[in-house]
């Protein structure tokens, strides 16, 4: 039997029924996936020869208005911080009270100004009560003085009225001999005695009247002294009062937002130390970028950027697209990027690597997304980007072909460098 089913498999297989049967290699799903991969090896090549790839330089920066200022506003004075009335990012109007600041010491020179006022004012005012009475009492007595002098001057002439008509008579009784010449002589002295002494009475009434004048024109000048003294007195009051109160609050120069606050409740600040910084508002928001020197030096005006806001989620919502509005043609220095930003902690950062290169990238415009933006992925974060936020800009300085930069990795490979 099984040699029977030997030579049946035997005739078959020397049979060439079947010659013509096709030997099936693959099936054909393995055909179709080889071609597949045909075709993605052939884009790939084509996209690696006549494609490109944007090759980018990045750097870090602050958003900014355009045409904004920043202003540094300084403590007036040496003092504690008392309060504090704003908060980072809030929007305030020229003459909002930023900061009190306690001021030892002014407040000591206004208690001693007022003090020294307080004192003068009332050596003035017992002066004048003391001056008022003792002229008042000068002059009764010039009143008594000169009323007695005028009644000895009216005595005296009435003693003249008799003299004169008993001389003229003592003359003719003198020639007839009924009198002797020394009696005329006495006479004629006591004529003169007595006019001598109506002139002494009226020298003394002038002098009276004039030591009056006298004492009440010093009275006055020793008021007018003092009165001198109470006026500068309260100016120094005053001007004491007028710094406690002008230093003492601080205020916004100008209508912006508070970018920075740069103390805190109870700290102690000396003069000309920064409180705060407010941002003055301009027309369009901006990225005023800071790069490495040898890469601001590949970016040119016109050039295509992307930013990145370091507060918004870029996986989430993408980036704002912009283009590259000007570069500065030195080296930025520290003190022009003080004047800037404002902020010397971001100063440094910026000036990590060198003096960079400042780069300005005008942002693109939707007014259907909310922060007014146009971004890359989406219509962008339910937030505005406001000024003196910081973010990463991504500026593509050239196109290149894929394949240019795949070989120079392919002959590190095969020369081991």
């Amino acid at each position: 039997m099984s040699d029977l089913f030997r030579d049946e498999a035997i005739k078959n297989l020397r049979s060439p029924e079947q010659l013509d049967t096709v030997l099936r290699l693959t099936s054909p799903i393995g055909w179709l996936s080889l071609a597949v991969l045909f075709v993605i090896i052939a884009i790939v090549t084509i996209w690696g020869v006549v494609g490109s790839v944007p090759v980018q330089v990045k750097g870090m920066g602050v958003f900014l208005d355009r045409g904004g200022v920043v202003y540094s506003v300084i403590a007036p004075a040496a003092g504690r911080i008392d309060a504090i009335d704003v908060k980072v990012g809030q929007v305030v109007t020229k003459g909002t009270r930023l900061a009190v600041l306690s001021l030892p010491n002014r407040e000591a020179q206004l208690r001693d100004a007022r003090r020294t006022m307080e004192s003068l004012q009332g050596q003035y005012d017992r002066q004048l009560i003391f001056s008022v009475r003792d002229v008042e009492s000068r002059n009764a007595n010039m009143r008594d003085t000169i009323g007695a002098l005028n009644a000895k001057i009216t005595a005296d002439k009435n003693h003249l009225d008799f003299l004169q008509p008993l001389y003229d008579a003592q003359q003719e009784e003198l020639e007839k001999g009924y009198i002797t010449r020394k009696q005329l002589e006495q006479t004629r002295s006591d004529i003169f005695a007595t006019k001598q002494s109506i002139r002494d009475s009226r020298n003394k009434i002038a002098e009276a009247r004039s030591a009056q004048v006298e004492f009440e024109n010093q009275q006055r000048r020793t008021m007018a002294e003092l009165e001198q003294q109470v006026i500068t007195a309260k100016n120094s009051f005053e001007e004491a009062k007028t710094f406690l109160e002008t230093e003492k609050e601080i205020f916004s120069p100008v209508d912006g937002r508070v970018t920075e606050i740069d103390v805190k409740l109870g700290v102690l600040v000396k003069t000309d130390d920064q409180v705060a910084v407010i941002e003055k508002s301009g027309k369009n928001l901006e990225l005023i970028t800071y790069f490495e020197i040898g890469k601001g030096k590949k970016i040119h005006p016109g050039m295509r950027a992307e930013v990145a806001p370091s507060s918004i989620e870029r996986d989430l919502y993408g980036s704002i697209r912009g283009n590259v509005e000007s570069v500065s043609d030195l080296p930025e220095t520290q003190a022009g990027l003080m004047a800037i930003l404002g902020n010397e902690t971001l100063v440094g950062k910026m000036m990590g690597a060198g003096a960079p290169i400042k780069v300005v990238i005008a942002l693109d415009k939707d007014p259907k997304t909310f922060s007014g933006l146009k971004w890359s992925s989406s219509k962008g974060p339910p937030l505005k980007v406001t000024t003196g936020d910081t973010g990463f800009a991504s500026v593509t300085v050239r196109e290149e072909r894929p394949i240019n930069l795949v070989i120079p990795i392919f002959e590190t490979w095969i020369t081991g460098g």
